[in-house]
């Protein structure tokens, strides 16, 4: 495999990615809050075929519980709506360097884009030409229409976004690295299936436990769909597999999502390192942080393997026998950086 001489200077390499990072994410971010503002413009332009009191709030069962003015109703997603792409916008342009990191922060500042704009058209227009004595219920077309447009979105925009190119390593493995017993052309594959620890359960179980209790005490539809939504973020942080063999590391999460494959051409070096997750990357499971443009598969406190890979991209992964991994990847990146040179 060959590289353009563009890729050949790492800082060069780790700019451009940046680069892709902070216009991946603007971009996104900008689409974002122009879909909001077309809605609240449109929902503007209804004013006059609005009743007075609009139904604003709807109990689990769907029922109306509580009328608003146009403006109030749109006001909280006038400032939420904006405040959450803001929140993915910085995350994006201080740690997105990684195509998976970035792919998400674009995928997520979309669906707030449309989610947001979708709860501010969707009720409006069911009632658009009442006078407010016919209230409507929230049933489960309207947040059905809702949810369904933004995941859509979500969906299309991580399917649409480039992964990164191709940046193969041109330095050879750190001679002072560890490497494997395994020569030649032998065959060998290091698997594992890694589990959340204690700690994360107990993190992870506070949220659920949260997020169920709020459902209950507001009695709003709306929370029952965030409860299923975090219950199943929390399901798919519970287990990863993590395979290394000589194409490079592969993981996946229980529910297939997150994933990802690191090329073994791509790595600079591997070593194994200690890792506190809620010091590191201030929480459990596919996690990312500031410095050293790092992600992580880090489900509990303790050893794991750290992937420098070209660009100034890190991946930490938590597990045991990281040592036996961590010569096998080194062993794997002397063997292609010598198929290279043939």
């Amino acid at each position: 495999m060959t590289t353009g001489p563009h890729w050949r200077d790492a800082a060069a390499a780790a700019t451009a990615l940046t680069r892709r990072a902070r216009r991946v994410t603007l971009v996104s971010a900008l689409v974002s809050l122009a879909i909001i503002a077309v809605a609240a413009l449109i929902a503007h332009s209804w004013r006059y075929l609005l009743p007075t009191q609009l139904v604003a709030h709807w109990n689990s069962a769907g029922e109306p519980t509580r009328t608003t003015t146009l403006t109030r109703m749109l006001l909280p997603f006038l400032i939420g709506g904006p405040a959450t792409i803001a929140l993915f916008t910085a995350i994006g342009i201080g740690m997105g360097n990684d195509a998976n990191t970035r792919k998400w922060i674009g995928a997520m500042n979309i669906w707030a884009g449309l989610f947001f704009g979708g709860y501010i058209i969707t009720p409006l227009w069911f009632q658009r030409g009442l006078d407010g004595s016919e209230p409507i219920q929230m049933n489960a077309l309207i947040l059905g229409i809702i949810i369904g447009i933004s995941t859509v979105g979500l969906l299309t925009t991580w399917a649409l976004l480039p992964g990164d190119p191709k940046m193969p390593a041109i330095t050879a493995i750190p001679h002072d690295a560890a490497r494997s017993e395994v020569n030649g052309t032998q065959r060998a594959v290091w698997y594992r299936r890694i589990y959340l620890g204690l700690q994360g359960k107990l993190v992870y179980g506070g949220c659920v436990l949260l997020i169920c209790t709020m459902t209950f005490i507001m009695h709003s539809l709306l929370m029952w769909f965030f409860a299923g939504i975090i219950a199943l973020l929390v399901f798919s942080q519970l287990s990863y597999k993590i395979t290394i063999n000589s194409t490079g590391i592969s993981f996946r999460s229980i529910c297939g999502w997150p994933r990802g494959h690191v090329p073994i051409e791509e790595i600079v070096a591997a070593s194994v390192t200690e890792v506190d997750p809620l010091a590191h990357f201030g929480g459990f499971g596919w996690r990312m942080g500031f410095g050293e443009n790092r992600t992580g598969i880090v489900l509990r406190t303790g050893e794991a393997l750290r992937i420098e890979r070209t660009g100034g991209r890190v991946l930490y992964i938590t597990t045991d026998d990281a040592e036996n991994a961590v010569a096998l990847i080194n062993t794997f990146g002397d063997r292609s950086r010598l198929a290279n040179e043939d």
